[in-house]
């Protein structure tokens, strides 16, 4: 058996709180849940998907998405996130933000930022698996470009490689197969998922993606219900799970007391636990089978 090298333990945060169209507001919740958890000492702290607005039947992702500024490495508003990082000293996961698309006018990218506690944004992933599900009202192939692109983070945190995903990903374990491969070892899954879906599935999902990479997973979440028209309602439970798949924390759901202000999931993840779970048990090494590859996109895109 090879080996343990000492790696210490890493504080992370996981945000739950109900976006609007209010951008304003997101941010003002947003960053006071930021320089809570900065407080005990999080030193990764992660939003959810769509942090920064969720639209309504007036106000679409496209009518305020951006372009990445190249000189300034950002997007302009993401900019005060980048500030808020290097002034608290912490890492930054904000979960989906809307980016205008390169190759499909009219639609935008589902874009999931790390941002470093310098304050600089160091990866950039696209959300590949859109969720299209009429049941729900809710079709995001029809406003959303798909990402090409699997991420691994490995600036944000010294040491530390960071799984990058979003949301509706977690359905595709063949994604976090690769992210693994890749040297994930902290998979972050922010997400806005219904509450139909969220009570069949949320839990269950993502202690499996645990599991069955041995890694620790991470999902912010909305909560609540964002608009009267549609009348989109998020399920919450944002959770931190181990590598055992046991949760080691996790928020409650839309009836608590703090949902329209925002609360947080908070833990110290043993990285040292990690390394001895993968290497007690090292299942990169039985598997018979290999990881499976990206499926070729579209070449129009």
């Amino acid at each position: 058996m090879a080996s343990i090298v000492a790696r210490g333990k890493l504080k992370v945060a996981c945000v739950q709180f109900t976006a609007t169209t209010d951008r304003k507001r997101n941010f003002e919740i947003c960053s006071s849940l930021i320089k809570e958890a900065a407080k005990l000492g999080s030193k990764l702290i992660c939003l959810p998907e769509c942090f920064h607005f969720i639209g309504d039947a007036k106000t679409k992702s496209i009518d305020v998405a951006e372009e990445f500024n190249e000189a300034k490495n950002t997007f302009p508003s993401i900019e005060k996130y980048c500030n808020l990082a290097n002034e608290l000293k912490v890492g930054l996961s904000l979960g989906g933000f809307p980016e205008i698309s390169k190759v499909e006018p009219g639609k935008v990218y589902n874009t999931h930022l790390i941002i470093t506690p310098s304050g600089k944004v160091s990866s950039i992933y696209r959300k590949m698996h859109l969720f299209d599900y009429p049941a729900g009202n809710l079709m995001e192939s029809s406003f959303t470009t798909a990402g090409q692109e699997i991420v691994v983070d490995t600036t944000c945190i010294d040491g530390v490689n960071l799984g990058v995903s979003t949301c509706y990903d977690m359905r595709f374990p063949s994604l976090y197969q690769n992210l693994v491969a890749a040297g994930a070892e902290i998979l972050l899954m922010p997400s806005a998922f219904t509450v139909k879906t969220g009570m069949a599935h949320w839990e269950i999902i993502l202690r499996c993606r645990a599991i069955e990479t041995q890694s620790f997973v991470i999902a912010a979440a909305q909560v609540g219900q964002h608009n009267e028209n549609p009348g989109r309602t998020s399920y919450g439970h944002a959770i931190i799970i181990d590598p055992w798949g046991e949760i080691i924390s996790q928020c409650p759901g839309t009836n608590h007391d703090n949902m329209n202000g925002g609360t947080f999931a908070f833990a110290e993840l043993d990285l040292d636990y990690l390394s001895s779970i993968r290497s007690k048990m090292p299942l990169s090494k039985h598997k018979k089978f290999k990881v499976p590859e990206l499926i070729s996109s579209d070449s129009s895109l």
